[in-house]
């Protein structure tokens, strides 16, 4: 009877045993693991956030992949060269259709070399390819300077004069307005298209800028400055 007990008391725990095991393993499978899951989404809202090179214009991106296309091109590789010689003519055919006078000159140029460079490359004649490449790339470089350098001149002290006239100097405001027109003036005249109609929008609004700044009217000069650095910055592309 005693060993009948014991027996009974030893089945007794081993079943609860058995049960809490059960019980807890089943619990475990619904408890949601957030570790991995987490990360994914942390992945996904990072990439979903990371802005979208919107400030770059065709010009940089053709000058990036040309000095690609020249580096694989030194270390013989002509397909590699290739293949981003024509991302680079694809950005230079676009930069060259919102260009006008010098600089659109140079683009025209890079676009002949970049298509001596893909036909060469297509040859596997990489030596050859990469001589267009970097006629190419000194040319995509002309004709950035011919309208990067007074854009972001003029983007520059504009966003001084409006730093200014906020503070109430009207004067320094209209310095460095003047300044900013003479850049905006010139980015114009090498500009075309929606490019160059956000310069000329640019222009206007720095001219009223200055007379307001001469009339001591700060607060409208400073209006008139912000309007031109929307339409400096929609005009490079920012």
């Amino acid at each position: 009877m005693i060993r009948t007990n014991l027996y009974k008391n030893i089945l007794s725990v081993t079943l609860l045993a058995v049960a809490t095991l059960f019980a807890g393993t089943v619990a475990a499978k619904y408890i949601p693991y957030k570790g991995s899951a987490a990360a994914g989404e942390k992945a996904i809202e990072a990439t979903e956030a990371t802005p979208k090179k919107t400030n770059e214009t065709h010009s940089a991106q053709a000058l990036e992949h040309a000095n690609v296309a020249a580096t694989h091109g030194k270390a013989g590789h002509a397909s590699v060269l290739t293949e981003h010689a024509k991302v680079a003519l694809q950005h230079a055919q676009a930069a060259e259709q919102v260009l006008k006078g010098k600089a659109k000159a140079h683009m025209t140029e890079a676009i002949t070399h970049l298509n001596e460079a893909i036909k060469h490359g297509d040859m596997d004649h990489a030596d050859v390819a990469t001589e267009h490449v970097n006629q190419a790339i000194t040319h995509i470089k002309a004709a950035e300077t011919s309208t990067g350098d007074h854009s972001a001149q003029a983007l520059e002290h504009a966003t001084v004069a409006a730093t200014h006239g906020k503070a109430g100097h009207a004067s320094v405001l209209t310095e460095h307005a003047k300044v900013a027109l003479e850049h905006a003036q010139a980015a114009e005249q090498a500009l075309n298209g929606e490019a160059k109609a956000h310069m000329t929008e640019a222009v206007t609004h720095l001219n009223e800028a200055i007379k307001h700044g001469d009339m001591d009217h700060a607060d409208v000069a400073t209006e008139h400055v912000n309007q031109a650095i929307t339409h400096i910055k929609a005009s490079i592309g920012e």
